[in-house]
Formats: structure tokens, C-alpha cells, sequence
């Protein structure tokens, strides 16, 4: 994580043990979002399974920014082609989404990012991060 700091990437707070807003109890969602804070470099949030009660919500944007995605090519399903990751990423792309991609081993991320970030370009589409990710809140 030094050398992703290093090269001025942000890491955002993901949840330490990647906890289900909608099946966890508020006071342990909060304390695994604070164990994860000391391996992040930011003040960003984002949901794991971009899911949080009312509760979590209101306590968790007293620390954080809270990031949601609009568009998952679901490039973590060993079930699902590449191909078939890039047609969503295609289909569902509109002005100002944000997409999650995934770095397991298994991701099809990093064969279709390329691709579809061409594609993108085509389109008219540009890459940058959020003005409101650059500062803190």
C-alpha cells in the first residue's frame, strides 16, 4: 500500500471484513469500517455490496465521503465472460457513472479495462476522479 500511496492514488475505506450493511448490527459495521480506516489513506467510503441501513449511513458520513457505483460489470464472476463484462460496462455507461471494478485473481478487470476504456474515449466519454474525492469534507 506505500507504493500506491507513493505513486498519489487515494485508497478508500472498503469495510475491513467486506460486511453487508444489511446484515450486520450498527455498532459492529462501525467498528469494522474503523479497524480498516488504519490501511486507508482517505476519506472515502464505499459500501461493501454498495448496501447500508439508515443508521450506518448517518454514522459512517460523520467520518466519511460515501461512494456508490452505478455500474458493475460483475468482473469477479468466474461465470461470466470478459466479453459479456465489457457488453455491460458498453451498454451501461452514461455521463458521470461510476464504475467498480474488482482485483481478485480471478477479475476479468484487467483483460477488458483496456478495451473498454478505448471504447469509452470513442464514445466521447473522458476518465477523471470526482472533484469532490480530491478534498476532504
Amino acid at each position: 500500500m506505500a507504493a500506491i500511496r507513493a505513486g498519489g492514488h487515494i485508497i478508500g475505506n472498503h469495510g475491513y471484513s467486506h460486511r453487508d450493511g444489511f446484515k450486520t448490527g450498527l455498532q459492529e459495521y462501525l467498528d469494522d469500517a474503523d479497524r480498516a480506516a488504519q490501511f486507508t489513506s482517505s476519506f472515502l467510503f464505499r459500501p461493501p455490496y454498495g448496501r447500508l441501513k439508515p443508521l450506518q449511513y448517518i454514522e459512517i458520513r460523520k467520518k466519511y465521503r460515501i461512494f456508490l457505483w452505478d455500474i458493475m460489470p460483475y468482473d469477479f464472476d468466474k461465470t461470466l465472460s470478459p466479453e459479456k463484462s465489457l457488453a455491460i460496462l458498453k451498454k451501461k455507461i452514461r455521463p458521470g457513472s461510476l464504475i467498480v471494478f474488482h482485483d481478485t485473481c480471478h477479475s476479468s478487470a484487467t483483460e477488458i479495462l483496456g478495451k473498454f476504456i478505448a471504447s469509452a474515449i470513442s464514445e466521447g466519454y473522458g476518465f477523471d476522479i470526482p472533484p469532490e474525492a480530491k478534498q476532504p469534507c
